[in-house]
């Protein structure tokens, strides 16, 4: 399962201007993901109808402090496996791709110019093709819709840590095409790392006969592209479980 989310070398690829690049591909999530010269793009693991064919990223554009930042060099791109990084002079910005999704990281190994006391550290990356960004209430993390209003990525679980392995308080706020990252540093030890995740809504799974308070999905078991999902209200309480398959990105009950 691992190989099966490793990056594999690609002559041809369906991005424009892009004629080959490196290809990590997440069927668990729904997701796949390019590393080209100029950054990441992610697009959906298979691509059908037309509305299912967007292009997907956010590439840091600058770091620093409010009136004192620095523009974020081109990438030196490195590819290992499941990982890659691009190295622009102090920030580190690094994928893995794993079961739970694609992690998009950044490491800053100093501190930004401007000190400390200066304010906290914040971290511009520019949103790449037609998806729009959706702050949502806790600051945490952000939902992307299609133009016609559908969800199609999340990008939360944000996190941030010093080198002492302290936790450091951290929010996003959205400024037109630009996501911010805050990161409050006042008291952080460099390097500085800040990780969120990038996951894929694929499906929302219903039973063939189900009704309301079913609670269907009170348990799930996923094995490959088999889901056994429970619903323990069902028939008259006595409870059931309905197999279903996956063909692509499509659950289709089986069997119940």
């Amino acid at each position: 399962r691992e190989r099966s989310i490793a990056a594999l070398w690609q002559v041809g690829t369906p991005l424009d201007g892009v004629a080959a690049a490196w290809q990590a591909p997440n069927r668990a999530r729904g997701l796949r993901t390019f590393f080209a010269e100029d950054g990441a793009r992610v697009v959906p693991f298979a691509r059908g109808a037309v509305r299912d064919r967007w292009e997907w990223g956010l590439d840091p554009v600058r770091f620093g402090r409010a009136g004192s930042f620095e523009d974020g060099p081109a990438g030196e791109l490195a590819v290992v496996e499941s990982c890659a990084e691009y190295r622009r002079g102090a920030l580190v910005e690094w994928f893995a791709n794993g079961p739970l999704g694609l992690q998009q990281g950044f490491t800053l190994e100093r501190a930004p110019v401007g000190g400390d006391g200066a304010g906290p550290l914040e971290l511009a990356l520019a949103i790449r093709g037609p998806l729009r960004a959706e702050l949502l209430p806790h600051g945490r993390g952000l939902v992307f819709g299609d133009p016609c209003g559908e969800r199609v990525l999340d990008y939360g679980g944000l996190s941030a840590w010093d080198a002492a392995g302290r936790t450091l308080p951290a929010r996003m706020r959205v400024d037109g095409r630009t996501v911010w990252i805050v990161v409050d540093d006042a008291r952080a030890v460099y390097p500085v790392t800040i990780d969120p995740l990038i996951t894929a809504e694929e499906a929302e799974l219903s039973a063939s006969d189900g009704a309301a308070g079913d609670a269907f999905g009170v348990s799930v078991s996923i094995d490959g592209d088999r889901a056994l999902v429970g619903a323990s209200h069902d028939d008259a309480a006595q409870g059931s479980a309905s197999v279903l398959v996956r063909s692509g990105t499509t659950w289709t009950e089986a069997a119940e």
